[in-house]
Order: C-alpha cells, then sequence, then structure tokens
C-alpha cells in the first residue's frame, strides 16, 4: 500500500496498486500538519506543544483544540487503523504507529 499526504489538497491518501483501489480522506489545514508532524517523527512520542506548534503555527490553542484534531483524525482513519494509528501518551502527548512497510510520500 502506498500513504501520500498531499499539501496542496490538503488530504491523505491510499492506494493500492494490486488490489486496484484508491481512497481519499480529506483533512483540515490543522489535521494535516498534526498528521506530518506525527509521520515524520514515526514512532517517537510527540509532546502535545510540538503538535500544537505544527497545527496552528501563529497562533495561541489550548490543549483541547489538539484533543478535538487527534480525535478528527483518529475517525477518519479508522478504516487504516491497522496501516496508520495514533496512539496518546498519557501525560506526554502522542505518537504514530505504522507498523507495515507501506511507502509514505508527502506531496
Amino acid at each position: 500500500m502506498e500513504i501520500k499526504l498531499h499539501q496542496s489538497a490538503l488530504l491523505i491518501e491510499f492506494s493500492d496498486k494490486s488490489a486496484g483501489f484508491t481512497h481519499q480522506i480529506d483533512l483540515t489545514r490543522s489535521e494535516y500538519f498534526i498528521l506530518s508532524e506525527l509521520f515524520d517523527a514515526e514512532g517517537k512520542h510527540l509532546d502535545k506543544s510540538t503538535l500544537k506548534n505544527a497545527g496552528w503555527p501563529d497562533s495561541y490553542v489550548c490543549d483541547n483544540a489538539l484533543t478535538v484534531s487527534i480525535m478528527n483524525l483518529r475517525k477518519k482513519l479508522k478504516e487504516y487503523d491497522r496501516v496508520v494509528k495514533i496512539k496518546t501518551i498519557q501525560r506526554v502527548g502522542y505518537s504514530l504507529y505504522h507498523p507495515s512497510n507501506d511507502i509514505i510520500i508527502k506531496l
């Protein structure tokens, strides 16, 4: 499976050429940049401050804004939770779990 993050279109695309399918999921600007930051640090724990700066670089937002964005990302990615999963790290932040050998491309 190939996973593409499209910055210009603000979406994530899952495609499997052998199975002949492509599925696109629209993301908000904040969701895109949070997910992009998580992919960049795959397997590492990112604190809430880092993710808030990624999602809202020039604004102050409370932790709840991040919590809601993570919740929305999990809902949108639920169908692919065997491929991409966002884990909560208690009292720290979040981490992206990507167990497969899928190709990740940022456009």
